[in-house]
């Protein structure tokens, strides 16, 4: 057995022990509840609803660096579509696995799609990313079967890019709208999130494709050396435009003065 096989059947066992922890996690929340998660009259966010943001606001950026090559055409980028495509797919698939624990029933989430409150961001924000998932998913399906850029696949892609970009946006605002959680009430929210979605879907992809080149011995896609300059090359733009937006909104913060009515 090559050394190459050892160390992706290693890192298969060590996914299929996350993947059982994560099992036994969701049984014990299903029989013991949400006390698990200590939540309070303070803390009222718990840890699936802190995965939900990351993993959806992840899934957004890796569908907006998809949509370089797959909507506005850069070649260069065509390497790493189908790629793009499935990680916004499954980062997409654990944000709903997560707020599914954290509402305690998934038909929670299908009763919010059901009874829709049009003045309601997180509605918006739930019905735009189940959108999100199924034109993912169906394009996926077309790139598999070698169909990129017809009519109807294109038509997909800039369906899931306009749902990308607008996600984040309403992922903001559920949290800037809050007014009696002051720490992320303001109007920068919306861009907020949606850096932080392009900074999180550069860093995953750059990750995913560092780990599969090295435990699963295909290096083709840094063949492609273009490609890994260019996104390395936008995560450290990003990382310092995030850095420097952090910065400002804690300068805002701290020079305004708290409502009484909060």
């Amino acid at each position: 057995m090559t050394a190459d096989k050892i160390l992706y059947r290693s890192w298969l066992g060590v996914l299929g022990i996350f993947i059982l922890a994560g099992l036994y996690t969701a049984m014990k929340l299903f029989t013991e509840g949400h006390v698990l998660f200590n939540a309070n009259d303070v803390l009222i966010w718990s840890l699936p609803l802190g995965g939900y943001v990351f993993l959806a606001l992840t899934s957004s950026g890796l569908t907006l660096l998809a949509s370089l090559p797959l909507v506005f055409g850069y070649k260069e980028f065509e390497p790493a579509a189908k790629r793009l495509v499935f990680l916004a797919v499954a980062t997409l698939i654990g944000a709903f696995i997560n707020i599914g624990l954290e509402l305690g029933s998934i038909f929670h989430m299908i009763y919010i799609l059901l009874s829709p409150n049009l003045s309601s961001p997180i509605w918006w924000m739930g019905a735009i990313y189940s959108l999100e998932l199924v034109v993912l998913a169906v394009k996926l399906w077309k790139m598999h079967l070698g169909d990129w850029h017809s009519r109807f696949s294109r038509a997909l892609g800039i369906v899931s890019f306009l749902c990308a970009l607008i996600a984040p946006l309403m992922i903001g605002s559920v949290f800037g709208l809050t007014e009696s959680r002051v720490t992320y009430f303001g109007p920068v929210m919306s861009i907020y999130c949606l850096l932080m979605a392009l900074l999180s879907g550069t860093a995953v992809f750059l990750i995913y494709s560092m780990i599969f080149g090295t435990v699963a011995g295909n290096h083709t896609l840094f063949q492609h050396a273009s490609i890994h300059d260019r996104v390395s090359l936008a995560f450290l733009l990003l990382l310092g435009v995030v850095t420097l937006f952090t910065l400002l909104k804690i300068a805002i913060e701290s020079s305004t003065v708290i409502p009484e009515f909060l």
